[in-house]
């Protein structure tokens, strides 16, 4: 079930042209932020998140509604997380192809240098 306080409060914010975000004691924290975990998913989970496609009525539902519909349903949460997760699994196949041409070519892994 989606959240209805940070819809209400930006909704709050809006019709009030940001004085109620000036006048409020909470601060965004970032540390708070709810990010999906996508980096620590197994192969078949990452793949199935990355292949979220919603449908034409959920669109059409988002488009009418200027988001409000997309932000309720979780839609637009699904969305990002499968944007990050095409996002990782073409980074790890661009790694894999790297390490397979070095391979063919006998080149061994450039070492990086310790970060301090």
């Amino acid at each position: 079930m989606p959240d209805f306080a940070g819809f209400a409060k930006g909704a709050g914010n809006l019709l009030t042209g940001g004085l109620l975000g000036q006048l409020s004691p909470d601060k965004f924290d970032p540390n708070k932020v709810n990010v999906p975990d996508i980096y620590n998913m197994d192969q078949d989970k990452l793949k199935a998140a990355a292949s979220y496609d919603p449908g034409v009525l959920q669109r059409l539902g988002n488009l009418l509604t200027g988001g409000i519909y997309g932000n309720l349903s979780g839609m637009e949460g699904k969305q990002d997380m499968a944007a990050q997760a095409k996002d990782l699994i073409m980074r790890q196949e661009i790694e894999r192809r790297l390490k397979e041409r070095m391979a063919q070519q006998n080149l061994a892994p450039i070492e990086e240098p310790p970060v301090m």
